[in-house]
């Protein structure tokens, strides 16, 4: 009988999705800071954070592709 992954695995899922989401709150608290009055300053730190809320998209979609590939599909199989 499958017991799931092993004890390693869910170690390393579980830091991972502690790291996730003390990343989602660092990204949620710098979205209600102020970016710099200066233009140019302004423009960057806008960038900065729609690529930084897209590498977390992507974070997430990659953390649940590899749970659902460690808990998931081994259920079904």
């Amino acid at each position: 009988r499958n017991m799931g992954p092993a004890l390693g695995a869910r170690v390393v899922f579980g830091f991972v999705a502690a790291c996730l989401l003390l990343g989602g709150l660092a990204l949620r608290h710098a979205r209600r800071q102020p970016c710099p009055t200066d233009s140019v300053a302004a423009r960057a730190c806008t960038r900065w954070r729609r690529i930084g809320a897209a590498l977390y998209g992507l974070s997430l979609a990659a953390f649940a592709t590899g749970a659902g590939f460690a808990y998931l599909l081994p259920r079904m199989g």
